[in-house]
């Protein structure tokens, strides 16, 4: 039988998923953010649940940053989904940044991406969180 080389990269059995984190707070009186890192799904969305309802009471603007996200499933598009169309309805903002292209990607074949508000940010030195508030309450005050 042909012995294939392993791919170093790729994941085996063994491997745990890396830990999942969900922070948030406020940047200002009028906006907040949200950074989750790790795999978001159906265990781990009910934490980005109430950071973002946490949010939604005080906010007009929230930032959800996404770019340490490792996985995501349905739950979790469902999630990000639905706070976006209540910022909508409320007269509210979420912004989602630092999507990579495979986020973007499963926004897009989940039929979900006119449903978001994806941003980038200019400087990729500065925070993302602080670059797109910043932008926003120029745009605001504008």
């Amino acid at each position: 039988m042909p012995q294939f080389p392993q791919n170093p990269t790729a994941p085996t059995l063994n491997t745990l998923p890396p830990p999942f984190a969900c922070t948030w707070g406020n940047e200002s009186l009028d906006s907040g953010w949200v950074h989750v890192a790790g795999d978001l799904d159906l265990a781990t969305t009910p934490r980005l649940i109430k950071a973002l309802h946490d949010l939604q009471q005080k906010t007009c603007l929230i930032v959800l940053d996404l770019h340490e996200i490792t996985f995501l499933d349905t739950t979790a598009i469902h999630t990000i989904v639905d706070a976006s169309i209540n910022a909508r309805h409320d007269n509210r903002r979420l912004l989602l940044v630092g999507a990579s292209t495979w986020v973007q990607r499963i926004f897009a074949l989940t039929g979900t991406s006119h449903q978001t508000e994806i941003s980038t940010w200019d400087n990729p030195q500065q925070p993302p969180i602080q670059a797109i508030l910043q932008r926003a309450r120029r745009n605001i005050a504008a």
